[in-house]
């Protein structure tokens, strides 16, 4: 694991630190020892394993500056990007209403919401500017969709899992064969391929909104609020 996405965890917590009003001498002492062992971890195999070939959109070089600066202007960049990660946490739209989102946010210790906020924000920036395949990079922000479903398991019914279980397998498309044998069909085949804008990414955006307007119908009319599991 070399991504930089390694390094998130210690900013957070170091984020967290720093709201908590910790000592800056605990901070730096933590900080540096972590982002040490870390940086070793990641740049020493950089150096070592010989790379002939990379499709880094950004990087330490005039283009990828450049492009870091246009990308969130080329329109399917941020419209794959908000697909994404809407789509990743269907399951939180589906099994809770947002009204409960934000009370089990308040629930948390207030550590705990400061290191979310930090760990959630970094995801979505390194993941932007990570690359193109948003759907992979969103699977990094599994840490605060299960804590909120963690902290909401007594809102969680038998009749709510079925249907996610039902919606997710079909959104997901889990009867079908991944269509690796052509790359423009893979691009299509989920979405949230951040160089592509076309109608088959219409049709997953319709989609997805239509399942997360199931979820709002079932929260608005109260259904399956009752038989707790």
């Amino acid at each position: 694991m070399l991504r930089e996405f390694t390094l998130i965890p210690i900013f957070a917590y170091i984020f967290m630190l720093t709201r908590e009003k910790v000592e800056r001498s605990i901070i730096i002492q933590q900080g540096i020892i972590s982002l040490v062992l870390i940086l070793l971890a990641m740049i020493l195999p950089r150096i070592w394993i010989p790379v002939t070939e990379s499709y880094q959109l950004i990087d330490l070089s005039a283009n990828g500056l450049l492009y870091a600066i246009v990308l969130p202007f080329i329109p399917s960049f941020p419209v794959n990007f908000i697909f994404s990660i809407l789509a990743y946490f269907l399951p939180l739209f589906l099994l809770v209403s947002p009204k409960e989102v934000r009370f089990a946010v308040q629930e948390l210790p207030e550590s705990q919401r400061w290191y979310l906020a930090g760990y959630t924000i970094l995801v979505l920036l390194l993941s932007f500017f990570g690359g193109t395949d948003y759907n992979r990079f969103a699977t990094f922000l599994f840490l605060p969709q299960v804590m909120l479903l963690g902290t909401l398991e007594n809102k969680v019914t038998n009749q709510k899992l079925i249907i996610v279980l039902a919606c997710l397998f079909i959104f997901n498309r889990l009867w079908m064969y991944f269509p690796d044998w052509d790359i423009q069909t893979y691009r299509n085949f989920y979405g949230g391929f951040a160089l592509q804008l076309n109608i088959h990414t219409l049709y997953r955006i319709l989609e997805l909104a239509g399942f997360i307007f199931i979820g709002y119908f079932l929260h608005r009319r109260g259904i399956l609020n009752n038989s707790q599991m």
